[in-house]
């Protein structure tokens, strides 16, 4: 009997940990972040979450595929060992789209929360209703490959199956496609952003890493091909299940390095002990902090409101949606906007306006 795929198996194991590792340490400073530091965490937090469930759901799917000889020829196994084989692969279809769905879900929903432009929110709204639809439509689809079910790995009977091949790349298109989408909705509103250009490049370039998703995705294709062409699946699904993995992981990563901006921003702060000199009359990054009720501008910079009177209204105006989330002592991470909108990675809802 064998007990493992061999060499080619453990290269899958290895490489699918990895990135799982990876999206585990991401997703946990993220929610640390957004939990405990901003304290203003969302639905898009906890629905990243459970796609990283899916993506630990699949990576240990991969694990028993390699167990049942994933990696070695089709000729070397028993027919049960076989049929394990392919029923796993049965099962891992259907949460690697799972896994996929909501990452992208998240994204969205993270983009609600950023984005008040009315039209960039109308495209929000119909591409989370599309993704969503989608995503049901293909993890249902991958269910049911076979009618009966049980076809898809015994081969015993007769049966209806889907055209695979036709089946995946459909899947596999639709995801590419929404990725660009997703990619590229947010880019024209970072240009706008009032900040340096370096940090405004730098923050351009936070966003556009989720472009290794689109890359894993278009990796796929090849292998994807493969599986779909060939008798011997033991011998020819590992990159496929491996990159399916690794696109989920990759996903998980993209979509949390935004969120990590205001730990980032408060380790910087507190290694800066030198004092700065005042600025005016600028708009970016603000901080504000109940404690002193000093403005803390970008790099360290700050202003004290106290001893001026109107100090802020020389510099910005803001309009807080509550009175709560200016008393309650956290500090607020606002990026203004050419005209009026706010990015502000999630630490709260204000709208910012250059002052003259």
């Amino acid at each position: 009997m064998v007990e493992w795929g061999g060499r080619e198996g453990t290269k899958q194991v290895v490489i699918v940990f990895v990135f799982l590792a990876l999206a585990l340490i991401v997703l946990s400073l993220r929610l640390f972040t957004r939990v405990i530091v901003t304290r203003n965490h969302g639905l898009e937090d906890w629905v990243i979450a459970a796609a990283f469930c899916f993506s630990v759901a699949q990576a240990s799917l991969v694990l028993v595929e390699v167990q049942h000889g994933q990696g070695l020829p089709q000729s070397d196994l028993s027919q049960d060992e076989l049929i394990g084989l392919r029923k796993t692969l049965w099962k891992a279809i259907p949460t690697y789209l799972a896994g996929l769905t909501l990452t992208k879900l998240s994204i969205l929903l993270q983009y609600m929360r950023i984005f008040k432009d009315r039209l960039i929110r109308r495209i929000i709204i119909g591409m989370l209703v599309f993704v969503a639809f989608f995503g049901v439509w293909a993890i249902l689809g991958s269910f049911f490959l076979c009618t009966p079910v049980h076809y898809f790995w015994d081969r015993v009977g007769e049966a209806k199956c889907m055209n695979l091949k036709a089946k995946w790349f459909v899947d596999a298109a639709v995801n590419i496609i929404t990725d660009l989408i997703i990619l590229s909705m947010p880019m024209p509103y970072l240009k706008g952003l009032n900040l340096p250009k370096r940090q405004r490049v730098g923050l351009i370039v936070v966003f556009a890493l989720g472009g290794f998703v689109c890359l894993v995705s278009m990796a796929r294709l090849g292998p994807l091909y493969v599986i779909s062409n060939t008798q011997d699946v033991s011998k020819h699904n590992g990159p496929a299940a491996f990159l399916s993995s690794m696109e989920v992981n990759v996903g998980i990563i993209c979509a949390s390095l935004p969120s990590l901006r205001a730990i980032t921003l408060r380790t910087c702060s507190r290694r800066s002990s030198h004092p700065q000199p005042e600025r005016t009359n600028h708009a970016g990054w603000w901080q504000f902090d109940k404690r002193n009720d000093n403005i803390e501008l970008e790099e360290g910079h700050r202003q004290n409101e106290s001893g001026s009177g109107s100090a802020i209204t020389k510099v910005v105006s803001i309009k807080m949606d509550t009175q709560e989330r200016r008393e309650s002592g956290r500090k607020l991470s606002i990026w203004s906007t050419h005209n009026g909108g706010i990015f502000d990675g999630g630490a709260a809802k204000a709208w910012i306006r250059s002052g003259e």
